[in-house]
């Protein structure tokens, strides 16, 4: 047994870590783990990339038909998720605010042919999970 399944083991066994959580925990490991392979074999193991120029930038774009977004989809609806509860529970409202961003600049990036701004779109979220970072040290 590994080191993290001990600890997990003796916080049950005193009752510092409820059966809930450590079920919880268990499902985020899961996902986590079938998300990197399903995407390892339905989008990294055929891909096919060619180098294309763009704006005087060198990008490298995939030939091959990507596949469904499932990780993405269901990391989006997470985050969204956990958005929702932040800002109903402690009003807290960034990480929502972010992953509703997140999605509209995917939106966007679709209409607008214009690349770096989904760059712009990624920055305002990773803004919105530092500061939903930092919020969790005031908390606690």
């Amino acid at each position: 047994m590994n080191r993290y399944a001990q600890l997990i083991s003796v916080k049950i066994l005193r009752g510092n870590l409820s059966t809930r959580q450590t079920l919880w925990k268990l499902l985020a490991y899961l996902l986590t783990i079938g998300f990197i392979v399903y995407e390892l074999l339905t989008s990294i193991m055929g891909m096919k990339l060619e180098p294309k120029w763009e704006d005087g930038v060198l990008t490298y774009e995939n030939v091959t038909q990507p596949g469904f977004p499932l990780m993405v989809i269901v990391v989006t609806l997470v985050f969204g998720a956990v958005g929702v509860l932040l800002m109903k529970k402690l009003r807290f409202p960034w990480l929502f605010i972010g992953t509703v961003v997140m999605l509209l600049g995917g939106v966007l990036a679709n209409w607008i042919k214009n690349f770096p701004i989904m760059n712009v779109f990624e920055l305002l979220f990773i803004v919105s999970l530092v500061m939903t970072k930092h919020f969790q040290f005031q908390v606690h």
